[in-house]
């Protein structure tokens, strides 16, 4: 993959807001989730006791939900992918969003994106707020990531020892390629500087 297949794009182009709401009450108590700083869907650890679920944003498979507020949260912030075929709901306060295309943006590639620790990073350091400091929509919007062009072709993938043929889409490759070029360029630039800081909008 050369340096010419691969852009630098700004997330807000390839993604979009999806505000629908539990208004006639389809989704219930277990289908409420909550969302934690390990980047994963969790059980709700709120008191639900009397709590209308009508006015819970609906977060369907392939979508992504995210707590603007990351002060005193570890240093992280809040996001999920819902990658399961189950149709969930969260709180109000939490942002869901999703891919514009498929095609053009994976949910899984943006997941691996999102879940880098440079990423974390960068939301904290884009946070503002006095009292609570939220990394809002707007910022995510800014959020740069490396898009490779590619087009979808079938790299068969065989793995002798355990006896199976996989079969992976070219996109699935360049995920694991584009992460493993990254990582090592963290890698450098931590010895030419020492521990890296993300004060720029580049994930």
């Amino acid at each position: 993959m050369s340096a010419s297949e691969t852009k630098w794009v700004r997330l807000g182009e390839y993604i979009e807001q999806s505000d629908k709401r539990n208004s006639e009450g389809m989704y219930l108590l277990e289908d409420v989730t909550g969302i934690s700083n390990e980047k994963s869907a969790i059980p709700t650890k709120a008191d639900m006791k009397d709590v209308s679920l009508t006015p819970y944003k609906i977060f369907k498979p392939n979508e992504f939900s995210y707590v603007t507020v990351t002060s005193r949260n570890g240093g992280k912030i809040s996001l999920a992918l819902n990658n399961t075929s189950q149709t969930k709901i969260v709180s109000s306060s939490y942002v869901v969003f999703r891919s514009k295309d498929t095609d053009k943006l994976l949910p899984e590639y943006l997941f691996l994106m999102l879940n880098r620790s440079e990423f974390d990073r960068y939301s904290r350091f884009n946070s503002w707020g006095s009292a609570r400091e939220t990394f809002d929509w707007s910022e995510m919007e800014r959020v740069q990531i490396p898009l490779p062009s590619i087009e979808r072709k079938s790299v068969k993938w065989k793995f002798p020892m355990i006896g199976m043929t996989d079969y992976l889409t070219e996109k699935l490759f360049i995920v694991l390629l584009v992460s493993l070029i990254l990582k090592h360029m963290l890698w450098i630039w931590n010895i030419v500087t020492g521990v890296g800081t993300v004060k720029d909008n580049v994930v």
